[in-house]
Formats: C-alpha cells, structure tokens, sequence
C-alpha cells in the first residue's frame, strides 16, 4: 500500500510516499491558508490531537524563490527553536545541487521538557524543494530522543520520496 499526497489540486506536481510500514494514518485537520500555504495532520486512528504516539504534519508552500534548502532548514530550524530552545539538532542527511532529483534535507529536533510539567518531544523533519512548490513533513512524538531504529526507518521513506509532475491539459 502506498499513501500519494495529491498536495494541490491545480499544481501539477506531487509528492508521493511509500507509507508502507508506518501503520494506518488519518487525517484529522487540514487547512488551506491565504498565502497558498496547505497543510495536513495525520494521526493513527483513535488518536487525538492532545493524546497521540506520533503525528505527521505535511505542508505545501508555494515555491520560495531563490532559497535552498539549506536557506528552508535554517528557517524550520528558527521557528523551531522558538518553541524547544533546549532541543538538540541532528542534521541527518541531504541532497543537494542534483539536477536529477529534487534536492531535500532530513534532520531532528529532540527536546526535553521546556518547563515543569510540560512534554518531552522529538520531531523528525524532512524538507523537499520541488519545482512548483516546498514539501515540509514533521513526525512528532513525545518522546524526548528518537532511537536509531526509529531514524533509519523514516530516512529510508523520507529518502524514497518521489515528485511527480503532472502535463497540463
């Protein structure tokens, strides 16, 4: 079974992920925004939003001009700290500068409790520049160190990730 995120109806590109392994999703928000920004959270069915295993949120941006990937993962990164300035970043792997294949970044943010009482988390992150737009997923869980295995697993997907463009009719 393969999950394909048909991420815009008019774009003529998508991005496709082989959600074979990773147990059964539902999506349980999505939301478009005035910029073109979309957005998509997925839990495992029964979960709620306050009480979950893992969350994956997937967002569409319209192409940013004249920024690389590393540009985009600085930026992720920024607004990320802002909500766990205690977490540690792992850069995990990239591609860039490849006229084959899009060029996309996978790293981590592991974070312990920011204050008494709050929740440890961990976010995997994977970054893909397309040609008519920016892919960002996150994998959320609230745990506060991802395993190795747990790394491996989602790189490998992440790593399988395929655009595919779509001819205008």
């Amino acid at each position: 079974i393969c999950l394909c995120f048909l991420l815009s109806l008019q774009a003529q590109e998508s991005l496709w992920l082989p959600f074979t392994d990773q147990g059964t999703w539902t999506i349980v928000d999505q939301d478009s925004l005035s910029s073109g920004t979309k957005s998509w959270t997925l839990l495992h069915p029964g979960e709620k939003r306050d009480d979950y295993s893992e969350c994956i949120t997937i967002q569409q941006t319209g192409k940013a001009l004249n920024l690389s990937v590393d540009q985009v993962i600085n930026r992720t990164v920024q607004n990320t700290r802002q909500e766990f300035q205690r977490g540690k970043i792992t850069m995990i792997e990239k591609r860039i500068g490849i006229d084959v294949r899009a060029e996309w970044g996978i790293f981590s943010i592991e974070s312990p409790a920011e204050k008494k009482g709050g929740n440890s988390q961990s976010i995997l992150f994977f970054i893909m520049m397309g040609q008519e737009h920016t892919y960002i997923i996150k994998r959320k869980t609230l745990n506060p160190k991802l395993s190795g295995s747990e790394k491996k697993e989602w790189k490998i997907l992440f790593k399988a990730a395929v655009l595919q463009s779509q001819p205008m009719e």
